[in-house]
């Protein structure tokens, strides 16, 4: 059995030195190629992040990665691809609400390939990958039947939030991502010891994993827009595929009734609300509402059931969840924040903890401990 191990361990390794030579050779880019990731500053605005179409030529390791999402993590780079027809579509309008670069996308593939189940050894969860600090800081929910990390819409508003202080903070979106990954404390550290805020010139000072996160974002930024030049197919998840509406259910959630009532599979109930940890959850507070997502066919027959078929006209908003769409035949999507008011999305609230304003030039005083 251990020499077994010992083959598989020597044969990986073997891959992935082999995958970096090939990186060396196959990904030299041309003399004329530019930065894979730059800014361009204008007056009156925050700086654009700026995604190049050529080749990324700066950083050998953006090349290394680029060619183990092309070999050895060709399986998963292909499945990610597919659950970012699913999210991406929602991740765009809160990305452009808040006047970020939509570049910012890419990001939860690096964090989480895009699966709102999965949770890091230091405790983040979600497809952003949200830690318990940041989450109470931004009013997201942890209990053990609710965990609203794992809700790709309250998750991507904190995410989004997050992102916004950050470049708020650093005036650059290498750092605020530098920043995202190890704190902002490391990063201005850093620039301390640096005595400099250009990125080049400070990254040796950051942590060699924040160093490989921002080389890992441009390789995955570049794969996700050249995936078909590689014969690459995005494997497009069966269960979240198909139009989906929200449902706001008062009281207590028992995600097993709504199957019954709904017709649609329990498992399907799930995919499509991972942040519900346990199929049944009590009444929120407030007279809250829970948001729940169901196909758009279960939606009809759940009214159906409750003999409201006449509530059927108030259930418009829905969002596509499939390949990808033409531009001419791509539907708008509406946040949930704005759908309607009673619904368990509110919008952040003041606190001593959570300004209202968070586009403060002093938000570094108040950035939590926990945070830094």
């Amino acid at each position: 059995m251990k020499t077994q191990l010992a083959q598989n361990f020597w044969r990986e390794g073997l891959c992935w030195t082999i995958a970096v030579i090939i990186a060396s050779i196959s990904f030299s880019p041309d003399a004329g190629a530019s930065s894979s990731l730059r800014l361009r500053m204008t007056p009156g605005s925050t700086s654009e992040l700026m995604l190049s179409a050529d080749l990324p030529d700066k950083d050998p390791q953006v090349q290394i990665y680029i060619q183990r999402f092309l070999t050895l993590g060709r399986v998963e780079t292909e499945h990610a691809l597919g659950r970012a027809q699913y999210y991406f579509p929602m991740i765009e309008p809160y990305l452009q609400e808040a006047h970020l670069p939509n570049a910012l996308k890419y990001l939860p593939l690096v964090e989480s390939t895009l699966l709102p189940g999965v949770i890091s050894p230091s405790g983040a969860a979600g497809i952003w990958q949200i830690m318990p600090s940041t989450a109470d800081y931004f009013g997201l929910k942890i209990t053990p039947a609710l965990d609203e990390r794992r809700d790709p819409h309250r998750s991507t508003q904190a995410a989004v939030s997050l992102l916004a202080m950050l470049h708020d903070q650093f005036c650059d979106w290498h750092l605020a991502l530098a920043a995202y990954n190890c704190g902002p404390g490391r990063v201005r550290k850093a620039i301390r010891k640096a005595g400099t805020r250009n990125y080049d010139q400070l990254k040796a000072f950051l942590p060699l994993q924040t160093r490989n996160y921002i080389s890992k974002f441009v390789a995955m930024a570049y794969v996700a827009n050249h995936y078909d030049q590689y014969g690459l197919t995005p494997k497009y998840p069966a269960d979240l595929s198909g139009p989906t509406q929200v449902l706001a259910i008062e009281g207590a959630l028992n995600l097993e009734e709504l199957a019954q009532q709904s017709g649609a599979p329990l498992k399907t109930l799930r995919k499509l609300n991972p942040s519900y940890l346990s199929n049944q959850l009590p009444p929120l507070k407030d007279q809250g509402r829970y948001l729940v997502y169901l196909p758009q066919e279960a939606v009809k027959n759940y009214y159906i059931s409750l003999g409201k078929e006449e509530a059927l006209q108030q259930a418009d908003h829905s969002q596509y969840l499939g390949p990808p769409l033409t531009a001419a035949s791509l539907p708008t999507f509406t946040p949930p924040s704005v759908i309607g008011t009673g619904y368990h999305q509110p919008d952040l609230p003041a606190s001593p903890k959570r300004p209202r304003t968070l586009f403060s030039k002093y938000f570094i005083r108040r950035w939590p401990n926990g945070l830094a």
